[in-house]
């Protein structure tokens, strides 16, 4: 499951990770993913962002950048684990 985080403060909540697609499309750009930690069972918790969003001079998302401890820009997602089908196949067939 994910959350979108809009930089009013809006959040969505998702039925599942979106695809890479998905995630540039709600972060208005390509993205970056970094982990961070909320200290909650679970763990793996990924923030998705938009690479180029200090550069777009995006505004700051405040609900984000307290989730996270750090100041992030532009609309967000907070997920676990990785992108919907983002499985690397082809690293996978190597060791078959």
């Amino acid at each position: 499951m994910a959350k979108i985080i809009k930089v009013d403060g809006n959040i969505t909540e998702l039925d599942k990770n979106p695809t890479l697609e998905e995630a540039q499309a709600i972060v208005g750009g390509y993205i970056e993913m970094h982990p961070y930690q909320l200290n909650l069972p679970g763990g793996g918790d990924t923030i998705v962002l938009d690479e180029e969003g200090r550069l777009k001079h995006k505004p700051v998302n405040n609900t984000a950048s307290t989730i996270v401890g750090y100041e992030v820009v532009g609309d967000v997602i907070l997920m676990k684990g990785d992108l919907d089908g983002d499985e690397d196949e082809d690293e996978e067939e190597m060791y078959d």
